[in-house]
Order: C-alpha cells, then structure tokens, then sequence
C-alpha cells in the first residue's frame, strides 16, 4: 500500500482582486460574478511506496507548498483524489508550534503536543530531543534569542521524535544531514544537485503541473 496517493489531482485558487469595501462584499454575495480561476495544481498524480522518498522542485508558484499541504491535509483537492497513509509530522514553515518568549524546554513541550505527542511521552524523549537538535545548555533560553538555525534543528529534532511514516519538510537540505528518521520525507529543494542527491524519486513542478521525472 502506497503511503501517499495523488490521482488526477487539482487544485484552484480565485482571484480576490484585492482589498473591497462592504458595499463591494455585498454585491458580490447577491449578484456573484465570475472569477478567474488559478491553477495551483492541475492533474497531478504521483505514488510515494514505504521507505521512499521524493523531492519536489520547482520555481515560484509551482505549487510544491500546496501539494505538501494537501499531504499534510491542511487543504482539500478541488478535483482527484488524495489518498495519505500512516501518521503525518509536517514542517511546513520555519518556527511554526514555537513562541518567541517561551523557553526552548517549554517550545519542545507545546510543539510536540501540536504533533500529537502527550506530555509524558514528549518529556520521556526530551533529553534525545535536545541531544540530537544540538542546542546544548541555550534549551533553556527563549526562542528569540536563536538563531533560524538553531529553530530549524529543534523543530525538526521534535519532529523525527514522533517516528512518522511520513516527514513533511520545507526546510533547506542542510537540516537533514543528521537525519536518522526511518519516515518517508517529501521536500521541496532549490538546488537540482541537491534534489537529485537526496531524493529516491523525483518530480519537477511547473506552473501546476508535474512536467518530468528524472
């Protein structure tokens, strides 16, 4: 069984034209007119089997963050079918699940409930969290005070703690190196050399849609 499965996938967007007033907001609901529509993922049908991995690259407005998003089930398909399989840790955005004025003890604790970890299990994995993030004595320090780095490593240090099936990651490649997971990663990458380093398979994204698999 595939962990995940896109067939024949879509995904839209209207455009808002921008800020309106009332007055505009009420026509709209009475008297709706027709927007135009943008593609963010058209057709769009790939497999990712147990213990594979896959990059996506692609430039500006690809789509690779609305593809991991609809993975990470933050978003739905307009069209297709999105099928995910086994328990998801997403990395989405730098610092997401962290408070700048909370300790880094105490952000290991809320980002790991935001994963799905209880507070005993979280707190009987904290020394290897801190261990493997390599922040050393600064977990005791706020949030603001580290670097993007030092952000990077915790939350993805929280992350493979929480032994997903599938580790969701738009971080750069570096945060990987001391990868020890045994989680299907899916991640966007800016470099082709890179890309094709760390990923099992392949897909190049442009303008939506999956244009080659090298």
């Amino acid at each position: 069984m595939a962990l995940i499965e896109f067939e024949h996938v879509s995904k839209t967007f209207s455009h808002t034209g921008g800020a309106k007033l009332l007055g505009a907001h009420l026509r709209e609901r009475l008297r709706p007119q027709k927007r135009d529509v943008f593609y963010a993922l058209k057709n769009v049908s790939f497999r990712v089997e147990p213990g594979h991995s896959m990059a996506i690259i692609g430039g500006n407005g690809a789509g690779k963050s609305t593809l991991l998003s609809l993975v990470a089930g933050l978003s739905q398909p307009n069209a297709g079918r999105v099928k995910v399989n086994g328990k998801v840790a997403a990395l989405l955005e730098l610092g997401s699940g962290f408070h700048p004025d909370l300790t880094g003890r105490e952000n290991v604790t809320l980002n790991a409930s935001l994963l799905g970890l209880s507070r005993k299990r979280a707190e009987e994995c904290f020394g290897a969290i801190v261990e493997f993030s390599g922040i050393g004595d600064f977990i005791e320090e706020p949030i603001r005070t580290y670097s993007s780095g030092m952000i990077m490593r915790l939350a993805f240090s929280v992350a493979v703690h929480m032994d997903p099936d599938i580790l969701i990651i738009v971080f750069r490649p570096s945060a990987l190196r001391k990868s020890r997971g045994s989680g299907t990663p899916a991640r966007p990458c800016c470099s082709y050399r890179t890309f094709r380093k760390w990923s099992g398979s392949s897909a190049t994204r442009r303008y939506g849609c999956i244009m080659a698999r090298p």
